[in-house]
């Protein structure tokens, strides 16, 4: 009789499950029992209503493959240590700068805009809308909506029902962010190739559009599912060049995402809480992730009990928990395995060489208003990848006067940050939120990443030369 109460109970518990939510109805559902019981969460209505079929293809667009008389070349940096792989471009930083917005908008008139096709209310509608353009050889991808892209994909778009507007953006308006160098972090190497993460939460999708998978398929069957499809659809085409694509390993799908035991292998570098908890980018808040305690990210793992929820991280890093499959508002952080090409096959962390030390502490240089001034780098991650961008190229930025002491722009590539509390002085040269440059000829109290002091000239110089225009020109190199 016990057992059969049991039954009873859990069949129960079944067919009483949570509808959709609101966004403040969002938190997930608390795992099963031997699972660490999640944080008070605000309760949720009953059972889910049935949505809309959907349309969306149970297997991706298989990507082009790059032709076999293409040659195999080189299309990535790997940092010094092994420990960093530089591959890819997509955008990520909101740009704020009024007169390259102004030149931006001017430039999107020449072109057409592109419907992402995203879901509302349950089907595929143009309320969303992009286009890419190239503007002094940097490119820029323009994002406007005409109604709020909704967290579960069969609601309406409102404020009530997005977290877009959380997260500061607005219907109507035009917002530009800049493509920017990914950074991906390597969890695993052999001799041919590399199992590498991307280091940020890069965009914001659903893990599948309906409570229902279709032909028999589980809403959780990552196999079949929509952001399957996206990471190799979309996301691939828009991130990797062709001769990047080259530069894929292994057969099969070229983007995938990490599963729970994945991320629970310390081998793979993931030994707490900490080691998952990623940042997320400015697009990705724009496609509605959901930061309210930090960015979460989908994991590649279905929940075993219940078919349309998966599992997930969540903004402190912890692995396990469920979300409801046709909610929007998780991030999305590609894996994928790359071939080393001309790369040591030395373990990750051995002992670097004086020789790469040297290189590593160096100098680089600062071109401004006709002026070249050398900087002393400090021995940090932000400096060594620094050094790594600028072996491929010169950096140029504009930057701007802020507060009086300082002059500080988007750099248009994102650093690790070692963000520790300090006062700076005249001629300090500072990483700020990972993504700009700011030039001191004051002082200022704050958490930043120290990448070097100028040398060679004195306060006055300095400041003379970051005021005699505004905006200025800035070009870092590293001769």
């Amino acid at each position: 009789m016990k057992r059969f109460l049991a039954i009873l109970l859990t069949f129960a518990l079944a067919i009483m499950l949570p509808a959709c939510a609101s966004k403040l109805d969002e938190e997930s559902v608390l795992p099963p029992i031997s699972e660490p019981t999640q944080p008070t969460k605000p309760d949720e209505p009953s059972k889910p209503d049935e949505p809309t079929e959907p349309t969306e293809p149970t297997e991706p667009t298989e990507p082009d493959e790059p032709s076999d008389s293409s040659p195999e070349e080189k299309s990535y940096t790997m940092s010094e240590d092994g420990k960093t792989v530089y591959f890819g471009r997509y955008p990520t930083v909101q740009v704020q700068d009024t007169e390259l917005l102004e030149a931006l908008n001017a430039a999107s008139g020449e072109s057409d805009w592109v419907s992402f096709e995203y879901y509302l209310s349950g089907e595929r509608k143009d309320f969303m809308f992009y286009q890419d353009v190239v503007y002094e050889s940097e490119t820029y991808r323009g994002v406007y909506f005409t109604e709020y892209r909704p967290n579960d994909v069969r609601r309406e778009g409102s404020e009530a029902q997005s977290f877009v507007d959380d997260n500061g953006f607005e219907p109507n308006t035009v917002y530009w962010f800049r493509f920017e160098t990914l950074s991906w972090r390597v969890l695993e190497r052999g001799e041919d190739s590399a199992l590498i993460v991307s280091e940020k939460v890069l965009d914001s999708h659903e893990f599948f559009p309906a409570a229902k998978g279709e032909g028999g398929t589980k809403a959780n069957d990552y196999q079949a599912s929509s952001i399957r499809a996206f990471l190799n659809g979309a996301f691939y085409e828009t991130a990797f060049s062709d001769a990047e694509r080259t530069n894929f390993a292994g057969d099969g799908d070229k983007l995938f995402l990490l599963r729970e035991e994945d991320v629970s292998n310390p081998d793979l570098g993931f030994s707490s809480d900490a080691d998952r908890a990623f940042e997320a980018t400015d697009y990705a808040r724009l496609q509605g992730l959901n930061m309210s305690g930090g960015a979460r990210w989908w994991l590649g793992s279905g929940n075993d009990i219940y078919d349309f929820y998966a599992r997930y991280v969540d903004g402190s890093g912890y692995a396990g928990y469920n979300q409801y499959v046709y909610f929007t508002s998780l991030g999305v952080v590609p894996a994928l395995k790359i071939k080393l090409l001309d790369e040591s096959t030395q373990p990750i962390e051995e002992e670097k060489t004086d020789q790469k030390e040297e290189e590593v502490k160096g100098e680089i240089f600062l071109s401004i208003n006709g002026h070249k001034i050398s900087v002393k780098l400090e021995e940090n991650e932000a400096t060594k990848a620094l050094i790594e961008l600028l072996k491929a190229g010169d950096i140029t930025y504009r930057a701007r006067d802020y507060g009086g002491f300082e002059k500080v722009g988007e750099l248009g590539h994102t650093l690790p940050r070692s963000e520790t509390q300090m006062t700076t002085e005249a001629g300090d040269v500072i990483l700020y939120s990972g993504n700009q440059i700011v030039l001191f000829y004051g002082s200022n109290s704050w958490a930043y990443t120290k990448l070097g002091t100028v040398q060679g000239i004195s306060a006055k110089e300095w400041r003379d030369i970051l005021t005699e225009s505004d905006p200025i020109t800035v070009t870092i190199s590293l001769r």
